[in-house]
């Protein structure tokens, strides 16, 4: 059986090579790149839709996307997050911008814990965002979180709700409370 590919290479229009995939719930894959933004294709391979800085996004620099327990897809950037929030329709971002110098705002990877708090990985640390408040807080070396080498989308939860994020160095893990 031939496999089918999806190919969106176009060298006159910069770099598109993938850098973050995730599947939504209805089975689009989305597709992070590096200064391109996002892609968004069906489950049969056509384009529904491309986000970008001269759009909905604030950066074309995509570093990790993530799919939370409620189907919502977060964007990290490298200028703060957006949310598509499941049941908007697709391209209906919500951007959340952390307050604090410009290194808070260059987000390498996403997580969400347990109890439905988002995790971000950024140069000066790390922040948690109550979506139920719309909240950010901020966690860095004051609070024993190693400072900068945080690697894009690297990034997991283990079955025991602790949260790993890789660096240069080795890795930062904890268990949110």
């Amino acid at each position: 059986k031939k496999s089918k590919k999806l190919l969106i290479y176009d060298p006159m229009h910069g770099d598109y090579a993938p850098r973050t995939l995730v599947e939504d719930s209805k089975g689009n894959v989305w597709i992070g790149t590096y200064g391109q933004g996002l892609y968004i294709y069906s489950s049969e391979q056509t384009l529904i839709k491309r986000l970008s800085g001269d759009d909905v996004l604030k950066s074309n620099t995509i570093n990790h996307l993530y799919s939370d327990k409620n189907n919502n897809i977060w964007v990290a950037t490298n200028e703060g997050i957006a949310v598509q929030e499941v049941g908007l329709p697709i391209g209906q971002l919500r951007i959340l911008m952390p307050e604090g110098a410009d290194a808070w705002h260059i987000i390498n990877a996403i997580s969400g814990d347990d109890s439905g708090s988002i995790w971000c990985s950024t140069k000066s640390g790390l922040f948690r965002y109550l979506p139920s408040e719309n909240r950010f807080l901020l966690y860095d070396e004051s609070f024993g979180i190693p400072v900068g080498g945080i690697v894009n989308g690297s990034v997991m939860k283990d079955s025991q709700g602790k949260l790993y994020f890789g660096m240069q160095d080795g890795l930062c893990y904890f268990k949110p409370s």
